[in-house]
Order: C-alpha cells, then structure tokens, then sequence
C-alpha cells in the first residue's frame, strides 16, 4: 500500500512550553514537549468571526530543548512533521486523538503583543540551529 503522511502548519503556539524528559528504549534520555499550534479556519464562526482550529503537536529531542528554550507562548511557529494517533483507556473507555508528530519546527517571530527583543531571532546569532 502506498501513500503519504506529511503535514504543513503554520500558526500561532496557544500553550505555555513545558519540557519533560522520558527513558528511551535504548536507555538514555529523550526530550519531548507537547503544544497547540492554532492555525486559522478557513471558516468564521457562528458569529461571523475568524476562528482557529488547535492542534497537538508532539516534539522529541533536540528541536523539543529549542523549541523550550526559544519559543514562547503566542509566537509563530512552522511545523513539518507526520500524523499520527494517541491511544489509552480511562475509566474503561478506550479514546483515540490525532496530533502531529514534528520533524522540524520553525520559529517564525515574536509573540503576539510582546515588545521584547526576539528570542527566536537570537538562534541564529547564539548556536547554530540542528535542523
């Protein structure tokens, strides 16, 4: 069977940045971050307003420490990455959610209303970035 699991989003990070460490299968530690990235609908709302679709994404390793590092609530972000699917049970139930899994993550620009410098703009000048 073939066929294509790539995804493009461009949006804004709608979630405080945490970064969170778990054993890998061969042993050593892996950095992995969890966010929402609201991207725009192509559809307003019932009001007639512009409205966001959210979406998970999950980041490993490196890009997780940057994207931890560097990026900020309300910042611009790019994501290139697979879609894949979360499975577990609660309460007996069995519960299934989409989110992307990212390959690469790019930071684009500030945060919304945040006049401080530009952290994302300091990666270039500090460290060169690994992807």
């Amino acid at each position: 069977m073939s066929g294509l699991n790539s995804t493009v989003l461009i949006g804004r990070v709608a979630t405080d940045i945490g970064l969170n460490y778990f054993k890998s299968k061969k042993g050593d530690q892996t950095a992995v971050t969890n966010i929402l990235v609201a991207v725009p609908s192509s559809r307003p709302d019932k009001d007639g307003k512009d409205s966001a679709v959210f979406i998970p994404v999950t980041i490993f390793g490196k890009q997780a420490e940057l994207t931890a590092e560097y990026v900020d609530k309300g910042q611009q972000v790019a994501v290139e990455g697979r879609i894949t699917v979360d499975e577990w049970e609660k309460d007996g139930e069995k519960r299934k959610r989409l989110k992307v899994t990212a390959e690469r993550v790019t930071f684009l620009g500030k945060p919304m209303g945040n006049k401080d410098e530009n952290r994302a703009g300091r990666i270039n000048q500090e460290e060169e970035a690994p992807f």
